[in-house]
Formats: C-alpha cells, sequence, structure tokens
C-alpha cells in the first residue's frame, strides 16, 4: 500500500511480484484497483505518503525499481525517477532515457536531475538540458547549459546540434535575433560538410523568418535550397525553410508540397517539434488563402504536440493562431481565453 501510495500508479504485474498475498487482501477489501493500481481513494494516499519520512521511503523505491521488468509497461522516466528516490545509484543510459522522455512531457525537473546524474554529460545532454531550462524560464541557466554545450561538442554534427540550440534560444527564448545571427554566422564558417551547413542555413532561415527578419531569411533560404543533401536531418531542416520562405511569398500551393515532405521526414525521424513548426506553417498557409476550417483543423489537430516543441514560443503561436480562428468565428470568448 506504501508503494503505490508513493508512486502513485504500478502495474499489476510488479505489485504481484513484490507481494501477490498483500495485493489480492487489498484488491478484496476494495483499497486498490485498476492497472496500474491505484489506491482507491486520493486523500487517503495523501495521507499515507505524509507518514513516510527519509530511510524507509528510500527502501520503498529501492525495492520499486528493483521489482520492474522490460515487459511491465513502466517507461524510462518513471523507472528512472524511482532509482534516483531510492538513491542506489543510477546508470547513464537509464538517465539518459528517462531524461529524454520526462522532457517531452513537460516533465523539465525531472529531465534536469535526470541529466544531472549522468557522469560525464556529452554536447547532447547539454542540449536537453538547455531546454529542460528554458521550458521552466530559468533563462540564465538555459544560457549557461547553452554555452556548455557547445563547448562540450567534438564532431562537427555535435557542434552544429549545440550551436542550433544555443541560436534557437537566443532568437526565440531571450529576444536576441542579432546575436543569434552573429552566432550562426560563426559556427557555419567552421563547418566542412554539405549537409551541416544545410542545416545550419535552414535553421538561420526559420529563426530569421520568426523573427521578422526577412530579407536575411531569404538569403538563408537559398542557401539552404542549392545545398545539395544526404541526410533526413539535413533535408528537414531545408524543408522547413522552404516552407515558411513560400507561405511568407504567397506561394501557397508550392508551400503545400514542401510541408506534405516534411511531415513524412518529422515522423521518419521522430522529431515532434519539427512536426509542430510544420503544423505551424500549414495552418498560416490555410489562413492566409481564406480556407478557414483546414487551418482550424490543423491548429486543433497539433495543438496539444505544441508542449513537446522544445520551446514556448512555438506554443504562444499556436495559442495565437487559435484566437486569430476564434475572432474571425465570431467566439470573442474563446478567443480572449
Amino acid at each position: 500500500l506504501r508503494t503505490i501510495a508513493i508512486a502513485g500508479a504500478v502495474p499489476r504485474a510488479v505489485l504481484f511480484r513484490l507481494d501477490v498475498e498483500a495485493l489480492e487482501r487489498l484488491e478484496r477489501a476494495q483499497l486498490v484497483a485498476g492497472d496500474p493500481c491505484v489506491i482507491d481513494h486520493p486523500l487517503y494516499a495523501e495521507v499515507i505518503r505524509g507518514q513516510l519520512v527519509g530511510e524507509e521511503t528510500r527502501r520503498l523505491y529501492s525495492k520499486l525499481a528493483s521489482a520492474v521488468g522490460p515487459d511491465d509497461g513502466v517507461d524510462a522516466a518513471r523507472l528512472a525517477e524511482w532509482m534516483l528516490d531510492s538513491e542506489s545509484g543510477i546508470d547513464d543510459r537509464t538517465a539518459r532515457l528517462g531524461a529524454a522522455i520526462a522532457l517531452g512531457r513537460w516533465e523539465n525537473g525531472l529531465a534536469r536531475r535526470l541529466i544531472a546524474a549522468i557522469q560525464r554529460p556529452t554536447a547532447a545532454d547539454l542540449v536537453q538540458l538547455v531546454w529542460a531550462h528554458a521550458n521552466d524560464g530559468e533563462l540564465e541557466e538555459a544560457q549557461h547549459a547553452a554555452e556548455r554545450a557547445v563547448e562540450a561538442a567534438d564532431t562537427e554534427a555535435e557542434r552544429v546540434d549545440a550551436g542550433l540550440a544555443r541560436a534557437e534560444l537566443w532568437c526565440l527564448q531571450l529576444g536576441r535575433s542579432a546575436e543569434g545571427y552573429v552566432q550562426l554566422g560563426e559556427l557555419r564558417t567552421t563547418l566542412s560538410q554539405h549537409d551541416q551547413i544545410a542545416r545550419v542555413d535552414g535553421a538561420t532561415a526559420l529563426y530569421m523568418r520568426m523573427t521578422g527578419k526577412g530579407p536575411l531569411a531569404a538569403v538563408s533560404t537559398e542557401a539552404a535550397t542549392a545545398t545539395d543533401v544526404t541526410s533526413d536531418a539535413a533535408r528537414l531542416s531545408v524543408v522547413l525553410a522552404d516552407a515558411f520562405g513560400k507561405v511568407f511569398s504567397g506561394k501557397f500551393s508550392a508551400a503545400g508540397d514542401a510541408i506534405v515532405e516534411g511531415y513524412e521526414l518529422a515522423e521518419r525521424l521522430s522529431a515532434p517539434h519539427d512536426t509542430v513548426r510544420l503544423g505551424i506553417t500549414d495552418a498560416l498557409r490555410h489562413l492566409l488563402t481564406g480556407d478557414l476550417a483546414r487551418s482550424r483543423e490543423v491548429v486543433d489537430r497539433w495543438l496539444r504536440l505544441a508542449d513537446v516543441s522544445l520551446v514556448r514560443p512555438a506554443h504562444a503561436v499556436w495559442l495565437g493562431l487559435g484566437a486569430q480562428l476564434a475572432a474571425f468565428d465570431g467566439d470573442f470568448r474563446r478567443a480572449e481565453l
């Protein structure tokens, strides 16, 4: 019962492994139910948690983590959290897997704890840390993590990953797009691989477009689309820049082709944050052509995904689009909300 109280919900198979007789007694008494099992009354669970302190809590988390099997349906973030709370140690692989899932669910505090538990964080780990801070508005900490990520990068791909994260933070979170543009230009001069150069050009076009610097965006879009690329990641960066550029220049039909390709690439790369950006482009395209019903459909479909867009401004764009559509419909109460 205490184990369920501290975990909130535990797969029945895990509890069965811990103490099948206790589980069956609790189920007969209707104190716990379901799969995953939860305590039937939330206030009862709160009372139990309030009575647990120190070593007893750590012991329960340790038992819980050690009882989890690969087929129990416990995701890496939950398992990693239980391992952390048991204070019995956590391996880097589990911490990384858990941090990625936690960040995608907007559990930024847990993501930060897990990244901090990694013995030797890589540039990729520190990029995750940037967004774990930035999503909670901890911008000074995010800036520090971004600089650490840039310093930790070894390969060209890592330098681009870290450099784009830093520039995105500067452009979209800090309102310092002029500095972000300089950072991107300096990063570009250090690169030799066409795919990595295209990633930087595509991102530069996207960030400049989103911060109202159309002429700079146009130059970078032209450079990105002129580059022959071989990787899906580079192609997606080019497609995003191309789609935004075509929407803002009124080439709505051509933008549609780029958006369709982008959706396919983002799905193949498991990149939901880029899916969100493509959705913004798609919704804007329909809004600007007067097809409000289609624009509304895109917004309704992708709005929930905006929480995994890595930075809050993307979510603000979605809410702004939703407000515009509601105003067009005459639903001013919804628009104001």
